[in-house]
């Protein structure tokens, strides 16, 4: 299953601009699940990187997040936001494919503003 902080630290941290080598990840754990998220948030077209993990690492590098990888990061960059989204996606155990991963976080996002407008 996919670890969705992993997924939102490594987009926030790619959200500050300059290109990423792999060794700018090191940080976030093994080459492994440092890999396979990246593989995957490129699949999403969420970033945009010509890095390949498959059948090994190309010496690629990480670019930035594309248009839609930006939109997305909006709606998961605040705490608050993202630990009601967490809880959402832990508590369903499923691994969810990006398009019904963001109409979630979207849907929240939503909720938790509009909980927001005071009583006229």
């Amino acid at each position: 299953m996919r670890d969705y902080n992993l997924m939102r630290n490594m987009l926030v941290f790619i959200s500050n601009d300059g290109e990423r080598a792999l060794n700018d990840f090191c940080h976030f754990g093994d080459v492994r699940s440092v890999g396979k998220e990246l593989s995957r948030l490129r699949e999403d077209g969420l970033i945009d990187s010509d890095m390949s993990f498959e059948p090994e690492y190309n010496g690629g590098r990480v670019r930035g997040l594309t248009a839609e990888g930006r939109a997305f990061v909006r709606d998961i960059e605040n705490d608050i936001v993202w630990e009601l989204i967490r809880k959402t996606i832990d508590g369903s155990g499923l691994d969810l494919s990006y398009p019904l991963l963001k109409k979630v976080c979207e849907t929240i996002v939503e909720h938790y503003v509009m909980s927001k407008i005071p009583e006229i």
